[in-house]
């Protein structure tokens, strides 16, 4: 094994830009959706009172696993994903996914991709079937924590990791990694020798070869 690239999933291995948001759309409430990332975002609460916040929410709303086995069916990878990751596998690369969205929206999707390892946050429900609580995995602006679980599990080192994501709240994973991948259009800072830029999920496998060439240099 050379390494392992690890993928953000929301807007990064299918289209759908965060999945929390995307459960509030079966109740017409995404603007309360965005209201709560919001006071996120401004530093007003931290990660664990918006998962409350919002699971409190979906309580209100009596968002059921129906409604999630609705959204699930609508989610699609994009085109190009499972082909990116089959070659990368080809090349000797183990692949990951962590996101700070919903498992038990995203999880048959990464799963259908053929990634194994993967790391979300997951919803639970009460004996009715609506959303009762949540489990944190994965913080958005600590994804380091888990990149380092990670390695640790898989045996390697920090400078043997990949991270492709397309997301401000994907730094904390573009820090720890050895080389990091932006999508064009989010933000990160690709001007340190390690990251760069990209438009499609097919560039991810050119940069990595460019990078290996660079070490045998």
């Amino acid at each position: 094994m050379k390494g392992v690239v690890i993928f953000d999933v929301d807007g990064t291995l299918d289209d759908e830009k965060s999945s929390w948001r995307l459960l509030y759309s079966t109740r017409d409430q995404v603007a309360l959706s965005d209201q709560r990332f919001a006071a996120f975002a401004a530093g007003d609460i931290d990660y664990e009172s918006l998962v409350e916040l919002t699971v409190e929410d979906l309580r209100r709303l009596k968002l059921n696993r129906k409604d999630i086995d609705q959204l699930k069916m609508n989610l699609r990878p994009k085109p190009e994903a499972e082909a990116v990751i089959k070659k990368l596998k080809e090349m000797g690369w183990e692949v990951a996914a962590v996101s700070a969205g919903v498992c038990n929206l995203i999880d048959e999707l990464v799963s259908s991709m053929g990634i194994v390892l993967r790391f979300c946050n997951s919803l639970e429900f009460d004996e009715s079937g609506v959303v009762c609580c949540a489990k944190i995995a994965v913080n958005p602006t600590k994804k380091d924590v888990v990149i380092d679980d990670i390695c640790r599990y898989l045996s390697l080192p920090l400078e043997a990791v990949v991270t492709v994501g397309d997301h401000a709240m994907d730094f904390s994973m573009f820090r720890k990694s050895g080389h990091y991948l932006v999508f064009d259009g989010g933000q990160g800072p690709c001007d340190d020798g390690i990251g760069g830029h990209i438009s499609s999920l097919k560039e991810v496998p050119d940069w990595i070869e460019r990078w290996e060439n660079q070490k045998r240099t």
